[in-house]
């Protein structure tokens, strides 16, 4: 299935840069109301044979289109036009950043309205 200079996988003790790696972005950027794009993206440091590659392709869409797509849609159906601050959402760790930039945004805004 590997072909190249990454034949196998890597093994713990053996230096970082002899195994494989991939990387993976998941991104949504906002279209109209209620609707947005869904992109993702995949890498690796290794080359595959033709079938390998087809096949594992098919899985990618397959996870993303009958997997990630419903949930998405559901989730904008369930949210309709709602803020999101005023859902009061459970916050993780990576979201710290978008929400200090939305709250940030909201500050700016506000001031340049005015009282």
């Amino acid at each position: 299935m590997l072909e190249g200079e990454h034949q196998r996988p890597w093994k713990q003790g053996e230096p970082r840069e002899s195994g494989m790696e991939s990387l993976a972005l998941h991104l949504t950027t906002p279209e109209s109301d209620g609707r947005c794009h869904y992109w993702y993206w995949t890498t690796r440091n290794v080359a595959l044979n033709p079938e390998s590659n087809a096949f594992i392709a098919q899985l990618l869409r397959n996870a993303f289109e009958n997997e990630d797509k419903p949930m998405l849609e559901d989730q904008q159906r369930r949210l309709g036009n709602q803020s999101w601050a005023s859902l009061n959402p459970v916050l993780l760790p990576g979201d710290a950043g978008a929400t200090r930039a939305r709250r940030k945004l909201a500050a700016l805004i506000r001031e340049e309205v005015g009282p």
